[in-house]
């Protein structure tokens, strides 16, 4: 048995509902995120919370910022597979299938091939990928002052978020920004998507933390 923190009880009542695939996460994105599993305290950080708890039933869990690229936290001989077999249908050479994308577009190719691969083999794959600094992909801007590639990454992001096809089969999107007024409108209006704020701790959290470390 495990208790969440009141957002991600939120975040888990809404994927159970099953009409929602990409959420934004925004607030203390930094602090331990604590919880209780087998009435023991825990805290971890944001992504190894959400990759280790929160998707713990996911087959696959990967993370992506502009910075380090595209990584595989859980599940990374399964996109090895998936590599190996565009390599075998020639859609790309050896080196390329030894190293994950670090360029954006690219990453969101792979990802977009990977899901649908996901969806079709005998036994779906459940996945998740987490979008750090969101903000730096898709910033709040005038659209017309939006780059092509901007406008590429946007527009590939809200088609993911309107797909049913990506709830059906259990794979979602979380993006994680600190605060809202920075990413893209057109994100943060999207009826698609589902907005979760991680609160500052208040005094009793951050009395029970120095109980928990003394």
């Amino acid at each position: 048995q495990t208790n969440l923190p009141a957002w991600a009880e939120e975040f888990r009542r809404i994927f159970r509902a099953g009409t929602v695939s990409q959420y934004i996460l925004y607030g203390s994105l930094f602090d331990l995120v604590p919880y209780r599993h087998q009435d023991q305290q825990k805290y971890a950080p944001l992504k190894e919370f959400l990759a280790n708890v929160l998707f713990s039933p996911f087959e696959v869990v990967l993370t992506y910022n502009r910075s380090s690229g595209l990584k595989a936290i859980r599940g990374e001989e399964v996109l090895v597979k998936y590599q190996q077999a565009r390599k075998d249908w020639g859609l790309i050479t050896g080196q390329q299938a030894a190293i994950l994308p670090r360029d954006t577009m690219a990453a969101l190719e792979l990802m977009d091939g990977f899901m649908r691969y996901s969806r079709s083999a005998k036994d779906p794959i459940r996945a998740a990928l987490i979008i750090d600094f969101a903000e730096y992909l898709v910033p709040r801007s005038d659209p017309a002052q939006v780059s092509d590639r901007a406008s590429e990454i946007l527009i590939r992001l809200m088609d993911w978020a309107s797909d049913p096809a990506w709830v059906g089969a259990q794979h979602l999107i979380v993006m994680c920004t600190e605060t809202l007024n920075n990413l893209s409108r057109n994100l943060v209006e999207n009826s698609y998507s589902s907005k979760l704020q991680i609160k500052l701790p208040d005094a009793a959290e951050c009395q029970a933390y120095l109980d928990y470390l003394t």
